[in-house]
């Protein structure tokens, strides 16, 4: 299923990075958390160049990176779980301190896009 979800994404915007002069990858993650083969090789290629360039260990950059991926990752499940729950409850009390699942995926998303873009660069700068 992951390779079948892959391949689509590459179709659909392979053609469109490259005729603006960019390359595409398509991170696929199954449901359960695991990651497609190209996630696998990307973050590797990334962490291991960062781990030479550093001299640091490529095991603990690519557990770090796994690690802050799979948290993410979680934090999404449950804000989805959360907004699907109000949905289904209907609205609930907030407590004055309790942040709105929409200003917490927000921050999810920002997440997301910091590491990305920053593996990213990383990746860029040594290939």
């Amino acid at each position: 299923m992951a390779d079948k979800s892959a391949q689509e994404k590459n179709n659909k915007y392979s053609e469109l990075s490259t005729a603006n002069g960019l390359g595409f990858l398509a991170l696929v993650f199954e449901s359960n958390g695991r990651l497609h083969s190209d996630v696998v090789d990307f973050i590797s290629a990334i962490t291991d160049h960062y781990a030479e360039v550093q001299g640091i260990k490529a095991a603990i950059i690519q557990r770090y990176w796994l690690t802050k991926l799979s948290f993410i990752l979680q934090k999404g499940l449950a804000i989805s779980i959360l907004h699907r729950s109000i949905i289904i409850n209907g609205r609930q009390q907030q407590h004055r301190h309790a942040a709105s699942p929409l200003f917490i995926s927000q921050f999810a998303q920002i997440d997301i896009l910091l590491a990305l873009s920053l593996s990213c660069e990383v990746y860029q700068m040594y290939t």
